[in-house]
Formats: C-alpha cells, structure tokens, sequence
C-alpha cells in the first residue's frame, strides 16, 4: 500500500478544484487592486488637473489685471460666494493703445467665463476654470486688487490668493 501512494502522479479531482480555487481567489484579490490603484491613479490625475487649470486661469486674470487702465476696472458682487470683474486693457503688446473689454465672471455651474469685447467690434468667450466655488475680487490699499479663487472638487478644496498692482495709468 506504501508503494501505491509513492507512486501516485497528477492530482485527483479534489485537489483540482480545490487549486481551481485557491487560483481563483488570488486572481480576484490581485484584479480587485489593480482596480482600486488604477481608480486612485485616475482620480488624482483629474484632481491635479483641475488644481493646475485653476492656477493657470489665476495667473492670466492677475497678467491682464496687471495690463489694465486702473479707472476702467469694476468689481461687482454677484452673490456671497461670487464676484464679477471688469477692466480694459491692451491685450497684445505691439500696440498697448487698442484697449480690450475683459469680464471675468464665475457662473453657478462653478465655471469661470472669460469675455473679450474687442475694440474693432465683436466678442469671444471661453470658460477658463471650472469647479470654481468662490471667487472674489477686492480694492486694496495703493491701487491693487486682492483676488481669492477657491476650486472644490471632490472632496479638495484648494484656495488660490493673489494680489494684483495695475501698471496702468488713468487716461486723461
């Protein structure tokens, strides 16, 4: 009898199933964290692009500010948690006198619009920014502009502060 079982090869049908089995169950743990760190990979991904879109935005509204006639901007209150902008400005260098009419003004659905009324005539507008929740403009003491932007997605909230010194000069 000793001999038959040191003889034995393969498996039986128990031990099958039963390695079947084990297999399986390691595979579905394995799939299950590639999934989740796929998930977190992607979910990041999204995060630090909305994150970098809203710096991006923040950094060419503080670069027209800074190019516009200090008498021309206006800062109108919307609601509690949103401001509206509106300045002229020359937005090409190469001819600093064709000033531009520039509204920068965040909508309900949290996207921050950027209107261009151009002097020869016509407008543009695009969405610059999205997930924006508050967004407020304010005077501040010699001439500059506080700006505090606050994007929220998910469950980050990122506030984006800066501080804006018009270079303008009133026109006479």
């Amino acid at each position: 009898m000793l001999n038959l079982l040191s003889n034995r090869k393969g498996l039986s049908g128990v031990e099958f199933v039963i390695s079947i089995v084990i297999i399986s169950l390691m595979v579905i743990v394995l799939y299950d964290i590639l999934r989740e760190t796929t998930n977190t990979y992607k979910y990041q991904d999204v995060q630090t692009n909305v994150v970098q879109q809203s710096r991006t935005a923040m950094e060419k509204m503080a670069r027209e500010i800074r190019q516009a006639d200090i008498s021309t901007i206006t800062i109108t209150t919307l609601d509690a948690n949103r401001d509206r902008i509106d300045f002229s400005a020359p937005l090409e260098l190469e001819n600093p006198d064709d000033l531009q009419t520039v509204r920068y003004e965040p909508q309900l659905n949290g996207d921050l619009q950027r209107t261009v009324a151009y002097a020869a005539g016509g407008s543009a507008t695009n969405v610059v920014a999205t997930y924006i929740k508050k967004l407020y403009f304010s005077s501040e003491y010699e001439g500059g502009i506080a700006i505090r932007m606050q994007v929220v997605n998910s469950s980050q909230t990122v506030n984006l502060p800066t501080k804006v010194f018009p270079r303008n000069k009133p026109q006479q």
